[in-house]
Parts: C-alpha cells; sequence; structure tokens
C-alpha cells in the first residue's frame, strides 16, 4: 500500500497520524504472515522426512529378520541391516522432536498474528471514515463546486414547484413535498434532486470511499472475532482452546475463534 499524504485541516492530520501508524502495523503483520508460511511450510517438509525415515526404518527392520530366518545369511548383513534400521528410526525420532518444538513456534506465531490482525481490524473502520470526512471537507471546500451544486440544486426544486402548479389535489396529497430543511428546500426538493444526480451517474464508477483494507488471512491463521476470544487464543499460548463450562462440561471450541 503507497504512502499517501494529507494536509490541510485538523481532520487531515488526524487522518495521516492514523494512517502512517496503520501501514506500519500492516507491514509487520505481512511479515509475521510470511515468517509464519515459510515456518510451517518448513516444518512440513521435515515432518515428511521423519515419516519417510520412519517407513525406512520398518523396512530395514523386516529385512534383517528376514534375512535372520535364510539359511547360512552372513551375520554380517544381518548385524549392518539392524544398525541401518537403528539409524534411521533414531534419526527419525531426532526430527520429529524438532518438528513438536518447531509446533510451538506455530502457536507463538498464530497468537502474534491474531494480535496485529484485531488491532488492524479496529482501525480500518475509523481510518475509512475519517478519510470520507476528509474528502467531503475538500469536496465542499471547492467554492466552484458548492456554486454549481447550490444552481442545479435552486433549478431542479423550481422545476418540481412548477410542475406541482398542474397537479391535481389528490396528486398533491399523494406526493407531499415534507417538511422545510433549513427554512430552504423541502424534503421532496431534496429526494428529487438526489433522483437527477443518481440517474446522471447510473452506470459509472463508485467513487472510493475507503483508504485502508484488511490483507487476507493466510491458511492456518487463526481469526478472532472479539476481545474475550483473542484473550483465550493468547492465555492458551496461541491453540485454540476448548470452551469449559463451570460444571466441568466441555462445549468444544471457544467461540468466537476460527482457523482460516
Amino acid at each position: 500500500m503507497s504512502e499517501t499524504t494529507f494536509a490541510g485541516t485538523t481532520v487531515a492530520d488526524t487522518l495521516q497520524t492514523e494512517h502512517d501508524a496503520f501501514l506500519k502495523a500492516r507491514e509487520s503483520y505481512l511479515e509475521l504472515q510470511q515468517t509464519y508460511q515459510s515456518t510451517t511450510k518448513e516444518t512440513g517438509r521435515l515432518q515428511q522426512t521423519a515419516v519417510a525415515l520412519e517407513q525406512e526404518a520398518s523396512d530395514a527392520n523386516a529385512a534383517w529378520k528376514a534375512l535372520a530366518q535364510a539359511p547360512r545369511t552372513d551375520q554380517r548383513k544381518i548385524n549392518a541391516e539392524i544398525e541401518r534400521s537403528i539409524e534411521l528410526k533414531s534419526n527419525a525420532e531426532t526430527l520429529q522432536r524438532t518438528v513438536s518444538a518447531r509446533q510451538e513456534l506455530h502457536h507463538q506465531l498464530v497468537s502474534q498474528m491474531a494480535q496485529a490482525r484485531f488491532y488492524l481490524h479496529g482501525k480500518v473502520r475509523a481510518i475509512n471514515a475519517l478519510y470520507c470526512q476528509h474528502r467531503l471537507e475538500e469536496l465542499l471546500s471547492d467554492s466552484a463546486w458548492l456554486e454549481a451544486a447550490s444552481e442545479a440544486l435552486a433549478l431542479s426544486n423550481r422545476v418540481l414547484l412548477d410542475k406541482r402548479v398542474h397537479y391535481e389535489p389528490f396528486e398533491r396529497e399523494a406526493e407531499p413535498l415534507g417538511a422545510m430543511i433549513d427554512g430552504r428546500y423541502t424534503v421532496a426538493a431534496l429526494v428529487n434532486f438526489g433522483r437527477q444526480v443518481m440517474a446522471k451517474t447510473k452506470g459509472k464508477q463508485v467513487p472510493q470511499t475507503w483508504l485502508v483494507d484488511l490483507p487476507d488471512a493466510v491458511t492456518g491463521e487463526v481469526i478472532a472475532a472479539s476481545p474475550i476470544a483473542l484473550k483465550k487464543l493468547v492465555d492458551n499460548g496461541g491453540k485454540i482452546p476448548d470452551d469449559i463450562g463451570s460444571n466441568g462440561g466441555n462445549y468444544g471450541p471457544v467461540k468466537g475463534l476460527r482457523t482460516a
């Protein structure tokens, strides 16, 4: 996401500060995601290697037993297969311990990502609201645009009133003008003007009303929907805990946590 500069009003200053902080937090979050993906990929590779070694050890174990049952087998061959089986089994167990240790790192990263994402999620709506307010202030500070819009509204209102002159009494009753807004225009006049503007912009690209967004979650990432759910995840070391009732009953995984 590229850097954007705002200036001119208190809203712009606040937006600039919030936007800059968001971009830094977003970058840190993306780095956590990349670290998590590379870490889990390597752990998966080690797990596959360990499984393959386990299979080789099992095959070697079966091989020396078959040799031992064969007549006049060289005992050195049997010993070699036994030693190979033992070595393969030991290597597999070492890798499995490494995998288990690395999985703790996975949980740590899951916890960090969940906290980072929850923070970003809370900032997105606030920053986008500030952005819309800022852009609206920019447009409303354009005197030429305001003059043109004011004239268009006045003309639209006059056309509406001129048409109503020819209405029958029941037609006026069926389409009331409504209350006067700010002592200048009726609700009907404002709605009529809005409809005309919408008709002219129909089919055109909708103007951007947001500045920042939340990156997609990566596979395996845990997303917290509430502060309570996030705290339970963090307190449990990044693993989704079960919801244990006061009576000791297990109600399954804690609500408000889901895995991407």
